[in-house]
Parts: structure tokens; C-alpha cells; sequence
């Protein structure tokens, strides 16, 4: 596989716009809505020119995006909270007046999680999730992975924390790319853990 340079490109322009509304239905649950929109003119792409991993830089004629996100969070105490999250995104290439959906970007997108917090302890349990990518240039056609983050105050200003992704170990890729004989060359890491302290002068 090669990537090249193009001397002829054309800087992106465009506009986006985004419109949002939160609120507190009550003490202990809040909700949040958002809308987007944007364009770009000659957006710039890695293109495979000739069918054998030579990508280029080029300029398409046209780049949209819109969609949505809604989002909901909920005390279930004064330290244990829940939250959840979708969003919805479209995305059209225009190249050569012709207009094709794009589906290396993931149009469903979920987030839900649980997290407990008191005056030294903190924990977050995770998870992130996918579905309606091309099952051409993905893995799978959808993901769900956990994460889980865990931290502990010491004092007021050191604390020691542990850090782990993709719990379930799952197998995914959020990037694309696919060799000549069928494998991924992007896949997301597996299982793995971060474990440290910070200190605060």
C-alpha cells in the first residue's frame, strides 16, 4: 500500500451548524437534544486511484454531514448516576456530480453508562457502540465494547487510578482499511488495562 501527496489540492471550505436544547425535568433527570448540519466544498480524501492500495489525496466536490444526538442522565442517589446516548449520522460524498452515500462513517451510534462518586472513590462502567457500517470495508457491520475506569483520592492532591478497555475483549474496527487477502490492517486493540497515580503541586 502506498499514500501520495497531491501538489493540485484545494483547500476545504464549508459551513456547519448546530442547534441544541437541554433541560431538568426534575431534580434527578436530565435530557439533552442536538442537531447538526454541515457542508464542505472540495473536502479532501484518501482515494484508492487504481484498485492495488494506491491512495491519493484528492478533492471531492462535495462532503455532507447531519444529524442528531439525544442524550439522558439520571441520579439514582446522591453518587450513583445513569446515562445513555444516541446519535444518528448521515454522511453523502458528491464526486463527479454524482451523490453516494457514505458508510465508513457508523450512522447509529450508542453510549450508556454507570457511575458512583464519593469524596475518594470514583468508578465508571462504559460502553460504546455501532451499527450500520459497510460490512465491506469493516470488520463487522457493528461493535459494542465496556470500558471501565476506577479511581481512588488519597489525599487532597494525589490520587492512584486503574484504567481498562474493551473488558469483553471484543473484536472490531472503528477504522478501515482491508489487505488483498481479506484481513483488517486497523483493528481496535483488545483487552488492556492502565494502571497510575497523579499528583496535583
Amino acid at each position: 500500500m502506498g499514500l501520495f501527496g497531491n501538489p493540485d489540492l484545494k483547500p476545504e471550505t464549508g459551513d456547519a451548524w448546530t442547534i441544541g436544547y437541554s433541560t431538568a425535568i426534575n431534580d434527578k433527570t436530565r435530557i439533552g437534544i442536538s442537531g447538526f448540519y454541515s457542508k464542505l466544498k472540495d473536502a479532501i480524501k484518501w482515494v484508492d486511484t487504481t484498485g492495488f492500495y494506491h491512495y491519493e489525496c484528492m478533492n471531492v466536490d462535495t462532503e455532507k454531514k447531519r444529524g442528531f444526538e439525544i442524550s439522558v442522565s439520571h441520579d439514582l442517589n446522591k453518587r450513583l448516576t445513569v446515562n445513555a446516548s444516541y446519535a444518528y449520522v448521515k454522511s453523502d460524498i458528491k464526486t463527479d456530480g454524482e451523490s453516494n452515500r457514505d458508510f465508513k462513517i457508523a450512522p447509529n451510534q450508542y453510549k450508556f453508562g454507570i457511575s458512583y462518586q464519593d469524596d475518594r472513590f470514583g468508578a465508571e462502567l462504559m460502553g460504546r457502540g455501532a451499527s450500520g457500517q459497510s460490512g465491506k470495508e469493516f470488520a463487522d457491520s457493528k461493535y459494542l465494547t465496556m470500558d471501565l475506569s476506577l479511581q481512588y483520592k488519597i489525599k487532597k492532591n494525589w490520587k492512584v487510578y486503574a484504567n481498562l478497555y474493551n473488558l469483553t475483549n471484543a473484536a472490531y474496527t472503528e477504522y478501515y482499511h482491508v489487505t488483498s487477502d481479506g484481513r483488517y490492517q486497523y483493528p481496535a486493540p483488545g483487552r488492556q488495562f492502565f494502571i497510575g497515580t497523579e499528583y496535583k503541586f
